[in-house]
């Protein structure tokens, strides 16, 4: 699973980011992505979080990926 923005203009020409939480799925031969829950748009506060937390899992799953080649 993983984070998805996606920026679209509004009526009034304001462009909006909601988020999304989705997740790859297999569909025959196909691989697609199912929206698991719409987040909507991230404050300041709620996007350094993200950040921190996206940094934190790519450090992760490189010390695994290291460990598992040894």
């Amino acid at each position: 699973m993983y984070l998805r923005d996606t920026t679209r203009r509004t009526r009034t020409a304001r462009r909006t980011s909601p988020w999304r939480l989705v997740r790859s799925v297999r569909r025959g031969r196909k691989v697609i992505q199912e929206t698991v829950a719409q987040l909507g748009e991230l404050d300041a506060e709620a996007e350094r979080e993200r950040h921190f937390l996206r940094e934190r899992y790519l450090r992760a799953s490189e010390r695994a990926h290291k460990s598992a080649v040894r």
